[in-house]
């Protein structure tokens, strides 16, 4: 079975460009809000 993993990621967009601020893996809180909110 593949090894899933959740990335917190910061961008910012301007014109018709979108930047990469920033990538980390989610702390347990985030998966947790993600897993309850976001994922269905």
């Amino acid at each position: 079975m593949a090894q899933q993993n959740l990335l917190l990621v910061s961008f910012t967009g301007s014109d018709d460009r979108i930047r990469i601020l920033s990538a980390r893996k989610a702390t347990r809180r985030e998966r947790k809000d993600y897993e309850e909110n976001v994922r269905s």
